[in-house]
């Protein structure tokens, strides 16, 4: 008799457990349990999204304005966004590039950074346009030799008779549609006047000290001009006030001094072939000549 009790208590005590669940419905208090448990689960699901998520804008731009490369490359890791842009439209290449940064425009251009790109508002110039425009012929020749690397393995990728793309150094600004070449014909200009007023100084050794060293940056911009004739640049583009390259050296009286006689020259009296060939041979030497000199 009392194992016949036993048997119906532990009977009704099980069916008494399980009753809540029948049709599917939960107990108000293992359903309190869940959503607790829900709660906790969404919760630290959350978390990790947000330790996982991309560094901000705010916090990328204040690394490249603090040109702070080891944070530059972490935020990098995490997936930071190198072609964003500010307010006013700058990309963190332009930014660096205009401030003359080569430690923080090497790191971007080895996460890919987009050279080619321009200012939304304003002048409408790359960060290649920006550096001539600062002068800061360090970071124009990485920008050059890194646009021209770019430029290769775009080409390799594409078929051989596509050429309906405009050449990145021919990309005109929204400041008179100047070209890289146009402006850095403009700084050429603004070296060779600076020789002139050199001779007005009253120190003979500063004289030299000064004609010497603004001779090394002439030939410097040579050096870059010639680079970019031979890797594709276009030096007849025209600006918004119909001048090409050519036209501003000869209206400002340097034409014999830049090398656009020499290209022309060469141009004519070689086949396309050889006149590639010679071209990288130039470039080579140009650019040994450039890296030794910084």
């Amino acid at each position: 008799m009392l194992k016949k009790i036993l048997i119906i208590a532990v009977c009704s005590i099980v069916a008494g457990h399980f009753a809540p669940i029948r049709g599917g419905n939960l107990s108000s208090k293992s359903s309190s349990l869940l959503r607790q448990n829900g709660s906790e689960g969404q919760a630290r699901l959350s978390s990790s999204n947000s330790s996982a998520a991309k560094p901000s804008v705010d916090e990328w731009f204040q690394a490249i304005h603090d040109e702070n490369v080891p944070k530059i490359k972490k935020l990098i890791n995490k997936q930071a966004n190198v072609d964003a842009e500010t307010k006013s439209g700058w990309t963190a290449l332009m930014t660096a590039a205009y401030a003359g940064n080569m430690d923080v425009v090497k790191v971007l251009i080895a996460a890919h950074a987009n050279l080619n790109l321009q200012q939304r508002y304003g002048r409408g110039q790359t960060a290649l346009m920006l550096a001539v425009s600062a002068y800061k012929i360090n970071t124009v020749t990485v920008l050059i030799m890194a646009t021209i690397a770019a430029e290769k393995a775009t080409n390799d990728d594409q078929a051989a008779n596509d050429n309906t793309q405009a050449h990145p150094f021919d990309i005109q600004d929204n400041d008179g549609k100047a070209t890289a070449l146009h402006l850095l014909v403009h700084q050429a200009h603004n070296m060779i006047m600076l020789i002139k007023n050199c001779a007005l100084l009253p120190n003979r050794g500063t004289e030299e000290m000064y004609t010497d060293f603004i001779n090394k940056e002439i030939a410097s911009i040579n050096s870059l001009i010639n680079i970019m004739l031979h890797a594709g640049a276009d030096p007849m583009i025209k600006n918004e006030a119909g001048k090409t390259p050519v036209d501003l050296a000869i209206d400002a009286g340097i034409y014999d001094q830049l090398p656009f006689a020499n290209y022309f020259k060469e141009k004519e009296q070689m086949v396309v072939g050889d006149h590639l060939a010679q071209g990288d041979r130039y470039m080579i030497e140009d650019v040994a000549r450039i890296v030794g000199e910084y």
